[in-house]
């Protein structure tokens, strides 16, 4: 994993921000967020566009912009990401009251992490 985390953080360093935007909008298997999160130094570069990921309409986006948000929040807990935190907490109520099951269920777990970086 940490040869695979090495990899990517080059890779990201060298071909830039677009290239890490354009990853995440595409979106990834969600069980890799937190091995990510934790182990490529250049994920706190997607602080700047979270906001933005969180506003797509497909739900799905939105449960990996949700995850996305918790892990770098918690990794890099600066003002950026706590206003992230609060647009993800927005839309997990939005998702609540649609009645978005799907959403809520991938995304409720990550409440006490988002509850224990910013209390």
């Amino acid at each position: 994993r940490r040869v695979a985390c090495r990899f990517i953080h080059q890779g990201f360093l060298r071909m830039g921000g677009l290239v890490i935007k354009l990853v995440h909008f595409q979106g990834y298997d969600e069980r890799l967020i937190p091995v990510l999160v934790e182990l490529v130094p250049s994920m706190h570069a997607t602080t700047p566009f979270l906001e933005e990921l969180l506003s797509t309409p497909d739900p799905s986006n939105r449960s990996f912009a949700i995850q996305l948000a918790a892990h770098v929040a918690a990794k890099y807990p600066f003002l950026q990401t706590e206003t992230a935190v609060n647009v993800a907490l927005q839309r997990m109520r939005e998702a609540v009251s649609s009645d978005a099951r799907d959403l809520l269920v991938r995304t409720v777990p990550l409440l006490p992490k988002m509850a224990a970086t910013f209390p």
